[in-house]
Protein backbone atom coordinates (compact mmCIF):
# COMPACT_ATOMS: atom_id res chain seq x y z
CA UNK A 1 0.00 0.00 0.00
CA UNK A 2 1.12 3.41 -0.49
CA UNK A 3 -0.34 6.83 -0.18
CA UNK A 4 1.84 9.70 -1.69
CA UNK A 5 0.50 13.02 -1.91
CA UNK A 6 2.28 16.02 -3.55
CA UNK A 7 2.41 19.81 -3.30
CA UNK A 8 4.33 21.97 -6.54
CA UNK A 9 5.11 25.06 -7.86
CA UNK A 10 5.46 25.11 -11.62
CA UNK A 11 6.84 28.20 -13.10
CA UNK A 12 7.39 28.68 -17.25
CA UNK A 13 9.47 31.71 -17.30
CA UNK A 14 7.13 34.23 -16.67
CA UNK A 15 4.08 35.65 -14.30
CA UNK A 16 3.31 33.86 -11.21
CA UNK A 17 4.25 30.61 -10.48
CA UNK A 18 1.55 27.69 -10.98
CA UNK A 19 0.35 25.85 -7.66
CA UNK A 20 -1.20 22.03 -8.31
CA UNK A 21 -1.80 18.75 -5.60
CA UNK A 22 -1.32 14.79 -7.04
CA UNK A 23 -2.59 12.55 -4.57
CA UNK A 24 -2.10 8.74 -5.58
CA UNK A 25 -2.75 5.88 -3.64
CA UNK A 26 -2.02 2.02 -4.64
CA UNK A 27 -2.74 -1.64 -3.01
CA UNK A 28 -0.84 -4.36 -4.95
CA UNK A 29 -1.93 -7.35 -3.19
CA UNK A 30 -0.60 -10.71 -4.59
CA UNK A 31 -0.21 -14.23 -3.52
CA UNK A 32 2.51 -16.32 -5.16
CA UNK A 33 2.79 -20.36 -4.06
CA UNK A 34 4.59 -23.20 -5.56
CA UNK A 35 2.80 -26.66 -6.72
CA UNK A 36 5.62 -29.73 -7.25
CA UNK A 37 5.32 -31.50 -10.56
CA UNK A 38 7.41 -34.12 -12.11
CA UNK A 39 9.74 -31.48 -13.78
CA UNK A 40 9.91 -28.88 -10.93
CA UNK A 41 8.10 -26.69 -9.39
CA UNK A 42 5.16 -24.57 -10.94
CA UNK A 43 4.76 -20.89 -9.64
CA UNK A 44 1.52 -19.49 -9.71
CA UNK A 45 0.62 -15.77 -9.42
CA UNK A 46 -2.64 -14.22 -9.04
CA UNK A 47 -2.61 -10.21 -8.13
CA UNK A 48 -4.62 -7.35 -7.73
CA UNK A 49 -3.84 -3.22 -8.52
CA UNK A 50 -5.83 -0.75 -7.95
CA UNK A 51 -4.70 2.77 -8.02
CA UNK A 52 -6.87 6.07 -7.15
CA UNK A 53 -5.56 9.77 -7.74
CA UNK A 54 -6.71 12.92 -7.52
CA UNK A 55 -4.34 15.99 -9.77
CA UNK A 56 -5.37 19.45 -9.06
CA UNK A 57 -4.43 22.74 -10.37
CA UNK A 58 -6.54 25.65 -9.56
CA UNK A 59 -4.83 27.89 -11.55
CA UNK A 60 -5.50 26.60 -14.85
CA UNK A 61 -9.18 24.70 -13.61
CA UNK A 62 -7.73 21.42 -13.42
CA UNK A 63 -9.86 18.58 -11.51
CA UNK A 64 -8.88 15.42 -12.38
CA UNK A 65 -9.36 11.92 -10.70
CA UNK A 66 -8.75 8.54 -12.09
CA UNK A 67 -9.55 4.92 -11.01
CA UNK A 68 -7.37 1.68 -12.32
CA UNK A 69 -7.94 -1.81 -11.47
CA UNK A 70 -6.26 -4.74 -12.45
CA UNK A 71 -6.41 -8.58 -12.03
CA UNK A 72 -3.83 -10.78 -13.34
CA UNK A 73 -2.76 -14.49 -12.73
CA UNK A 74 0.35 -16.21 -14.17
CA UNK A 75 1.37 -19.66 -14.30
CA UNK A 76 5.30 -20.59 -14.86
CA UNK A 77 5.06 -24.38 -15.37
CA UNK A 78 8.32 -26.72 -15.88
CA UNK A 79 8.25 -28.82 -19.14
CA UNK A 80 11.42 -30.30 -18.93
CA UNK A 81 14.63 -30.11 -16.60
CA UNK A 82 15.09 -27.53 -19.64
CA UNK A 83 12.44 -26.06 -20.34
CA UNK A 84 9.78 -24.16 -18.82
CA UNK A 85 6.50 -22.46 -19.97
CA UNK A 86 4.43 -19.43 -19.25
CA UNK A 87 0.80 -18.17 -19.88
CA UNK A 88 -0.79 -15.85 -18.05
CA UNK A 89 -4.00 -12.90 -18.70
CA UNK A 90 -4.96 -9.59 -17.29
CA UNK A 91 -7.57 -7.25 -17.04
CA UNK A 92 -7.28 -3.78 -16.38
CA UNK A 93 -10.18 -1.16 -16.22
CA UNK A 94 -10.16 2.96 -16.17
CA UNK A 95 -12.05 5.65 -15.57
CA UNK A 96 -11.34 8.68 -15.03
CA UNK A 97 -13.76 11.97 -14.12
CA UNK A 98 -13.13 15.37 -15.15
CA UNK A 99 -14.83 17.51 -12.53
CA UNK A 100 -14.49 20.78 -13.89
CA UNK A 101 -15.56 19.95 -17.82
CA UNK A 102 -17.80 17.04 -15.99
CA UNK A 103 -16.78 14.60 -18.47
CA UNK A 104 -15.78 10.62 -17.77
CA UNK A 105 -13.94 8.32 -19.54
CA UNK A 106 -13.70 4.78 -19.49
CA UNK A 107 -11.52 2.03 -21.02
CA UNK A 108 -10.69 -1.56 -20.02
CA UNK A 109 -8.13 -4.04 -21.42
CA UNK A 110 -7.36 -7.44 -21.76
CA UNK A 111 -4.02 -9.37 -22.66
CA UNK A 112 -2.62 -12.41 -22.13
CA UNK A 113 0.89 -13.93 -23.06
CA UNK A 114 2.40 -17.23 -23.50
CA UNK A 115 6.15 -17.62 -23.48
CA UNK A 116 8.82 -20.55 -23.63
CA UNK A 117 12.21 -20.42 -22.11
CA UNK A 118 14.80 -22.68 -22.34
CA UNK A 119 18.23 -23.16 -20.53
CA UNK A 120 20.89 -24.13 -23.43
CA UNK A 121 23.66 -24.52 -21.26
CA UNK A 122 24.69 -22.27 -17.58
CA UNK A 123 25.42 -19.45 -19.87
CA UNK A 124 22.72 -19.38 -22.64
CA UNK A 125 19.08 -18.98 -22.13
CA UNK A 126 16.56 -19.04 -25.43
CA UNK A 127 13.24 -17.24 -24.33
CA UNK A 128 10.26 -16.28 -26.85
CA UNK A 129 6.86 -14.62 -25.80
CA UNK A 130 3.95 -13.94 -27.31
CA UNK A 131 1.12 -11.16 -26.65
CA UNK A 132 -2.14 -10.88 -27.54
Amino acid sequence: YSDRDENSLSYFGYGTPTASNMRVKTITPRVVGSIATTNGNAVVTVGYDKSESAYTTPDWGTDIEQTVDGYYGQVVYPVTGKATVTTGVRHSSVDDTNNMSHSNNSDSLNAAEIGVNYQIDSAWRFYFQFTY
